[in-house]
């Protein structure tokens, strides 16, 4: 087993918190589910009324749920959740939308240059009600 030995709450939250880094960068695979099954099943059996480190299991959660709705959306625990496929494939989009707009807040913030920015905004705009539209142009349209 993977975390065979490792059912300390530290050693615990550095796995877990690899797993979601390695998601968040979009760097998980299909090959991550057991890591993520194992760690979700010692969170619990360590967390039991340990109030103080349930916003963390609830946390780790979330990102799983994430994590089987990019890479296993026909998932039986996603029907639990979401109740039918279409809102499993809405809340699949949303995930994809909330990802990309990420990728492109992070790579702006790294480009924490005036004259980059500019250049950038030359070829990307943003539009809609909450500026979640990203719209790619040609330089001077």
């Amino acid at each position: 087993m993977f975390f065979k030995n490792k059912k300390s709450f530290s050693s615990l939250v550095e796995i877990m918190s690899e797993l979601g880094n390695k998601f968040l960068h979009g760097k998980s695979t299909d090959d991550d589910l057991i890591k993520w099954e194992e760690g979700l099943n010692n969170l619990d059996t360590i967390l039991e009324n340990k109030h103080d480190r349930v916003i963390f299991r609830d946390e780790i959660k979330r990102l799983f749920y994430e994590y089987l709705l990019k890479h296993y959306p026909s998932d039986k625990r996603l029907l639990e959740i979401y109740k039918n496929i279409e809102n499993i494939n809405d809340a699949r989009k949303n995930l994809y939308r909330k990802m990309i707009l990420n990728s492109l807040a992070e790579s702006l913030y790294l480009l924490d240059n005036n004259s980059i920015k500019e250049l950038v905004n030359e070829y990307l705009y943003f539009k809609g009600e909450r500026k979640d539209i990203a719209i790619l142009t040609t330089k001077g349209n």
